[in-house]
């Protein structure tokens, strides 16, 4: 099992990438994996892009429970959190 997941809810690649590259200067290696959620929006920039988000985040955490120990929602906002707690 992998300790940590951290999550990107949106759609885009740039965000993934600067994101697993921070993780990857800060965490040791093999104790996270960074994911994206393709189907998000591109942009978390109002109310109706976070609710998606948040669908898609539960979602993708209830499919990984049993594959990972913890998880970071990286992104300001948090869509998803609350709900998936």
């Amino acid at each position: 099992m992998t300790p940590l997941l951290i999550l990107n809810p949106n759609s885009s690649p740039a965000v993934t990438e600067a994101i697993a590259q921070v993780a990857a200067a800060s965490l040791a290696p093999g104790s996270f994996a960074v994911e994206q959620i393709d189907a998000g929006p591109a942009v978390i920039e109002d109310e109706e892009a976070a609710q998606r988000a948040a669908e898609l985040v539960c979602a993708r955490l209830s499919s990984r429970q049993s594959k990972y120990d913890s998880f970071v929602v990286a992104c300001h906002g948090d869509p998803g959190v609350k709900e998936a707690a």
